[in-house]
């Protein structure tokens, strides 16, 4: 399932600076993408991907992301810029209570495939059972 990962954070009287490394990381970045002026009532994602792993990181607002395993849904708030959220591929995910003017970084350890993605939830759920 997902897990938190701490970025290393450094600061003085000057301000707070965030470093990422991918050594400091589950994989090698390969893309990265993020999205923001999300209407807070807007739901992102609702699909799975086969091959791609992702890193969550709220750089500014907050949000809540469901993750869904088949079995075990869990919901994790994003709220911090040195906390990053590990979601493994083949699992679910769904954005949503988006705080105006939140702005959500995604690492990827896959460049972009539309071919990899389970955009339907049914679909999901076979594709659970099938890969155990």
């Amino acid at each position: 399932m997902s897990y938190w990962v701490n970025l290393k954070e450094f600061g003085d009287e000057r301000g707070k600076l965030v470093s990422v490394e991918n050594n400091d990381l589950p994989f090698k970045i390969e893309r990265f993408f993020y999205i923001y002026e999300t209407d807070t009532s807007s739901v992102r994602g609702n699909h799975a991907n086969r091959n791609s792993s992702f890193l969550f990181i709220c750089l500014i607002g907050e949000c809540d992301i469901l993750i869904d395993d088949g079995l075990t849904r869990q919901t994790y708030r994003l709220n911090s810029p040195k906390t990053a959220l590990f979601c493994p591929k083949g699992l679910w995910k769904e954005m949503f209570n988006f705080k105006l003017g939140t702005v959500l970084l995604v690492v990827s350890d896959h460049a972009f495939d539309n071919n990899e993605y389970i955009r339907n939830y049914k679909d999901f759920k076979e594709y659970c059972k099938n890969h155990d």
